[in-house]
């Protein structure tokens, strides 16, 4: 990913040697985490989006889409994998990472473990932007539930639960049955109900014990391993995936600069993770 960073740095200085990536250190550490929510969900547009996700069976796939694509053209570059390169026999594991950002002035970078579920992808999304939008690196996030976060982690996942499930969101679901008032807000905020469990039990909210949030833990677990073996079952679409693990803005750039014969066919097909006998049908995907 630093390798392609650099490239993609390069490209658009070239192309214009004064642009810069213009929301970087744009939150602060010590700024109020409701006022930071409140900026970060309107920059993203996020009633917007989730209106526009419905809430059929897909519509954590399009939220996720949507977020990604609207992050995408602040000018950070997003990749997802669940693979190392095209190497399926060397699996992203999620219980080592989940997700990165790697901050530029340029062109920051955001990589998603692609073997992870799809809610735990969205909030992963958002806090990699906060670190973005902090100017402050990270490897390895921590998942919400961890005890032992850093300070800092434990602003950014507050932002980051703060900005999917905001509190007016929270008080229009809340009943007398817990267990389904998280279920109906994670499907609503599209965050796992872990992540919901977590969030509504610091906002006081009554009936969310420790027990309980036990129990949902457990829960997303199998459901995790589950969905890791449906998916290593399936396979997928060839093209499908390729086009699901590269950036759009980023693919655009290496696949003309391919074509104006400033970097060779090998070099663009290594870039984008296809391989040289799949390079034109995955570039008419992309």
């Amino acid at each position: 990913m630093k390798s392609r960073q650099e490239w993609m740095r390069n490209h658009l200085i070239h192309q214009n040697n004064q642009y810069r990536f213009n929301y970087i250190k744009c939150i602060h550490i010590n700024d109020d985490v409701i006022n930071i929510s409140d900026k970060i969900s309107n920059l993203l547009k996020l009633n917007i989006i989730r209106d526009n996700s419905g809430t059929n069976e897909n519509s954590d796939r399009t939220f996720f889409n949507l977020l990604r694509q609207k992050i995408s053209n602040m000018g950070i570059v997003i990749m997802q994998s669940g693979i190392v390169g095209k190497n399926t026999h060397r699996t992203l594991k999620v219980k080592d990472f989940r997700a990165f950002a790697l901050i530029d002035d340029i062109v920051p970078f955001i990589f998603i473990n692609n073997s992870d579920s799809m809610r735990a992808k969205i909030f992963s999304l958002v806090h990699e932007l906060i670190h973005i939008l902090l100017g402050k690196n990270e490897i390895l996030n921590a998942s919400i539930e961890e005890s032992n976060q850093i300070d800092s982690e434990r602003w950014i996942n507050n932002v980051t639960a703060n900005v999917l499930i905001p509190e007016e969101l929270v008080l229009n679901y809340i009943n007398d049955v817990p267990r389904d008032e998280i279920r109906n807000i994670a499907s609503v905020s599209h965050v796992s109900e872990l992540a919901t469990a977590i969030r509504l039990k610091k906002l006081g909210i009554h009936g969310i014990t420790e027990k309980l949030i036990d129990e949902i833990k457990r829960h997303e677990k199998k459901l995790l391993k589950i969905n890791k073996e449906n998916s290593k079952n399936s396979g997928g679409d060839y093209y499908n995936n390729v086009s699901s693990r590269v950036d759009t803005h980023f693919a655009t750039a290496v696949i003309n600069s391919e074509a104006e014969g400033d970097i060779t066919l090998p070099r663009a097909a290594s870039m984008l993770d296809v391989s040289l006998t799949h390079y034109d049908n995955a570039i008419k995907k992309l």
